[in-house]
């Protein structure tokens, strides 16, 4: 039978550190891992920082994955646009 990842709560958050741990390791009928979304649901999600998520989820998850990091190219894009004008604007303005 397929199984769900039984994390205790109070360790929710290693699977968002930034590198992570090569020490996890899932079953081989694993299915999905309970993130805890009580706590987790502010957690940033930076693709390509090595967390268990996101190893997890480039894995398991590619078309998300990817759709993710063009969200946050996106994102970071803008908003150091945004920096640049309003540093011009307020060089510009003094």
């Amino acid at each position: 039978p397929a199984t769900f990842y039984p994390l205790h709560w109070k360790r929710w958050e290693e699977l968002f550190t930034v590198g992570g741990s090569n020490a996890w390791s899932w079953p081989s009928n694993t299915v999905g891992i309970h993130l805890w979304n009580k706590f987790s649901r502010g957690a940033p999600l930076h693709p390509g920082d090595g967390s268990v998520v996101d190893r997890t989820s480039k894995k398991n998850c590619p078309k998300v994955y990817a759709t993710v990091r063009q969200i946050r190219k996106l994102r970071d894009h803008l908003q150091k646009k945004k920096t640049r004008h309003l540093s011009s604007k307020h060089n510009h303005d003094t």
